[in-house]
């Protein structure tokens, strides 16, 4: 949003020095955001990757869990 106003206001300026210092502050402002958004990403990504490890571990857990063995077996005759 800022960055809007910025070009808007370098757009309308009265001078070329304003114009400049307006320049320069929206390209500063533009370096911001994509340092922002690399740092979002970068988040989202470890986040994305502790996710997949965390499904990783349960499934291999509910796997161990549901293993079937036989405990005892009852023999019954009808005679």
């Amino acid at each position: 949003m800022r960055g809007r106003a910025l070009k808007r206001q370098a757009r309308i300026a009265q001078s070329m020095d304003e114009a400049k210092r307006l320049q320069y502050e929206i390209r500063k402002v533009g370096g911001e955001q994509r340092r922002q958004r690399q740092e979002f990403f970068a988040v989202a990504d470890d986040i994305e990757e502790r996710r997949d490890v965390l499904i990783e571990f349960l499934e291999k857990h509910l796997l161990r869990a549901s293993r079937n063995h036989t405990l005892l077996t009852i023999c019954k005759s009808l005679s």
